[in-house]
C-alpha cells in the first residue's frame, strides 16, 4: 500500500505559550444542559448538586456539573439540537447533598461510557485487541492532550486500565509527540510505579509520532480514546465521578488564550466574554479544531464532556473553481482514497479528516460534499433529504421587495470543516513566475533577432523547472500527471532548438506554460 503525504496545518505562534499553561478552573454563572427525556425530581426551581442525574439522552444519563437550582425548563427551538429539553441551571454557593454515582463496571466498555454520560465509540469496532490513547494533537491551536499528559499522569494510565479491562483489550498503546521528552519520561515511571496495581493481562506501549493530520494510527475500526475520556474513566471506577466536566483549550483570536477545566453544559458565549475577543467582527466559533470540528452559535451552543477545544478563528469566504486534476487530495488521504472522484468505496471509508479540502488549490470542499452523500444515502427517507431534493438551482422563492438589494449581494458561507486552507506554496509561485517569465522572454529576444540566445535561454529555464519540479516531486509524492508535464516541458523546449522561427517559439514556450498552469504547478 502506498504511503500518503501527511499534511501540517499548523500555527505555531502561541503553541509554546498554550502548553506552558497549565489548566484553570472556570466556573459559570449558569449552565444549560439538554435531554430527551428528564428525571421526575427536575421542576423548576428544584435543587440539584454536582454529579446528580437531570435527564437521558440516546440512553446516556445527563449529569449536572455545577451546584445550584433549576431556573427553566424549556423545550429547543433553536435547531442546534434534536434534544428536546433545554434545562437552565443557576449557580448556588452552597453544597447540596444528593446520592453517590456508583457506576457498573461490566465487561461491555459501551455500557460503562454510557453510564459515564459519554458516548461510545461510533461505527463496528474490528482491531479489539488494542486500545489507543490518542495524545498526539493533530489539531492546530489546541494544547490540552500535552496539559492532560502532564498533570493527570497517573489518571490517564488507570483509566485506560479500567477501560482496557472493559473493552477485554491485549494492549495499550499510549501515544504522544516525538518532542515530548518529559511525558516520556512521566509515562515510563507512573507505569513502573503502579505495575502492580494494572491488570496484568494487558500490555503498555509508548509510542511516539510525529505530529501531523491526522496522526497516522487514526483509522476507522480502532478503540481510539482522547485522555479526556480516561480521566472520566478513572473519575467513575474510582473516586464515583460521573463525566460532569470537560478539559478546553481556548485559542485563536481571543485575547486570554488559556486551557480551561469548566462544567459540562457551559455556554460558549460566556467563555468568549471571559477571554475577550481580538476582533469583534467576521469571527467563527469551532469546536473540537478547525480541522473536523464544526463552526457554533455562541448563544446556543454549550461544551459538553466530549469536547476538546474551543477555537476563534476568522470568516473567510473562499470562491471555488473547477477542479484541475492536479490530485493533491488523493496525495493526502490517509484511507488512499480517490477524493477527486468519489464513489460507493470513498463513502464507506472516509474519515472526515478534511485534508483533502485543505490542500485543494479550487477551493472545492470536497469533504463536505462528501458528507453530505453520506447522510443523504442513510436518511434518504427522512423529509429533510426529500425537502432538498425538491429545492432545485433556479427554484423561485417568494421574498419582500425591501430585501431584494440584500440577496444579491449575499454571500453563502459553509460551516462545515476545515475552517482553514492551506497557504499558497513559494515553490509553486516560483513555478508560475518561471512560467511567465518564459514566453515574455522569447518574444522580448525575438525582436532583436538573437534567435540561439532565444533558444538557450528558453532551454535554461525549462531545465531550471524540470529540477524544480522534480524536488517536489521527491518531497510530495505528487501523481505521474505532474512529472509527464514536465517531461513535456523539456522536450518540447529541446525540440524547438534548431527551429529558425522566434514567433513559433514563443507560441510553443507559451502553450506548454498554459498546460502546466492546467496542473497548477
Amino acid at each position: 500500500m502506498r504511503r500518503y503525504r501527511p499534511v501540517f496545518p499548523y500555527e505555531n505562534e502561541h503553541r509554546e505559550e498554550l502548553m506552558s499553561l497549565p489548566f484553570q478552573v472556570f466556573l459559570p454563572r449558569r449552565i444549560t444542559l439538554f435531554c430527551q427525556e428528564l428525571c421526575c425530581t427536575i421542576k423548576e426551581d428544584a435543587p440539584v448538586c454536582q454529579g446528580q442525574c437531570i435527564g437521558w439522552v440516546e440512553e446516556r444519563p445527563v449529569y449536572s456539573g455545577i451546584d445550584g437550582r433549576v431556573e427553566k425548563i424549556s423545550v429547543d427551538e433553536s435547531g442546534y439540537s434534536h434534544k428536546k429539553y433545554r434545562v437552565s441551571i443557576r449557580k448556588e454557593s452552597h453544597r447540596m447533598a444528593c446520592q453517590s454515582f456508583v457506576p457498573f463496571l461490566r465487561t461491555d466498555g459501551n455500557y460503562f461510557l454510557r453510564q459515564l454520560g459519554l458516548m461510545p465509540p461510533e461505527g463496528m469496532i474490528t482491531e479489539k485487541d488494542v486500545l489507543w490513547v490518542d495524545g498526539v494533537e493533530s489539531e492546530p491551536f489546541s494544547a490540552s492532550g500535552y496539559r492532560l499528559f502532564a498533570e493527570e499522569t497517573v489518571k490517564i494510565i488507570l483509566g485506560a486500565d479500567v477501560l482496557g479491562s472493559c473493552y477485554g483489550v491485549q494492549k495499550v498503546k499510549l501515544c504522544i509527540e516525538k518532542q515530548w521528552k518529559d511525558i516520556y519520561f512521566l509515562l515510563e515511571k507512573y507505569l513502573k510505579k503502579y505495575r502492580c496495581v494494572l491488570n496484568k493481562d494487558i500490555q503498555y506501549e509508548i509510542c511516539s509520532y510525529t505530529r501531523c493530520c491526522p496522526a497516522p494510527y487514526l483509522m476507522p475500526g480502532r478503540l481510539i480514546f482522547y485522555p479526556q475520556i480516561l480521566i472520566h474513566a478513572y473519575n467513575g471506577y474510582y473516586e464515583k465521578i460521573p463525566a460532569s466536566s470537560a478539559y478546553i483549550t481556548v485559542s485563536g483570536h481571543v485575547l486570554r488564550k488559556s486551557n480551561f477545566i469548566m462544567p459540562a453544559g457551559t455556554h460558549v458565549g460566556d467563555i468568549i466574554a471571559a477571554c475577550g475577543l481580538e476582533k469583534k467582527a467576521s469571527c467563527k466559533f469551532v469546536l473540537d479544531g478547525v480541522m473536523t470540528g464544526h463552526a457554533v452559535s455562541p448563544e446556543n451552543a454549550v461544551i459538553m464532556p466530549e469536547n476538546t477545544s474551543l477555537c476563534v478563528v476568522e470568516w473567510q469566504t473562499r470562491e471555488e473553481s473547477p477542479c484541475v486534476g492536479c490530485h493533491a487530495c488523493a496525495a493526502v488521504c490517509p484511507m488512499h482514497l480517490k477524493p477527486y472522484a468519489p464513489d460507493a468505496h470513498t463513502f464507506d471509508l472516509c474519515i472526515q479528516c478534511g485534508c483533502c479540502s485543505y490542500v485543494c488549490p479550487s477551493n472545492i470542499r470536497i469533504s463536505e460534499k462528501i458528507k453530505h452523500k453520506v447522510k443523504d444515502k442513510k436518511n434518504h427517507k427522512k423529509k429533510r433529504a426529500k425537502f432538498r431534493k425538491k429545492l432545485k438551482h433556479g427554484t423561485y422563492i417568494e421574498i419582500a421587495p425591501e430585501f431584494a438589494d440584500f440577496i444579491e449581494t449575499m454571500e453563502i458561507c459553509s460551516d462545515a470543516p476545515p475552517h482553514i486552507h492551506c497557504p499558497a506554496d513559494n515553490l509553486s509561485k516560483k513555478i508560475k513566475c518561471l512560467m511567465f517569465l518564459l514566453p515574455l522572454y522569447a518574444w522580448a529576444v525575438s525582436a532583436y533577432g538573437v534567435i540561439i540566445l532565444c533558444h538557450g535561454a528558453i532551454a535554461v529555464m525549462a531545465a531550471l523547472i524540470v529540477a524544480e519540479i522534480s524536488k517536489r516531486i521527491v518531497k510530495t509524492s505528487a501523481g505521474a500527471d505532474i512529472y509527464i508535464a514536465s517531461v513535456l516541458y523539456a522536450v518540447a523546449a529541446v525540440l524547438i532548438l534548431p527551429v529558425g522561427v522566434s514567433v513559433l517559439t514563443a507560441i510553443i514556450a507559451y502553450i506548454i506554460a498554459c498546460i502546466l498552469g492546467v496542473y497548477n504547478l
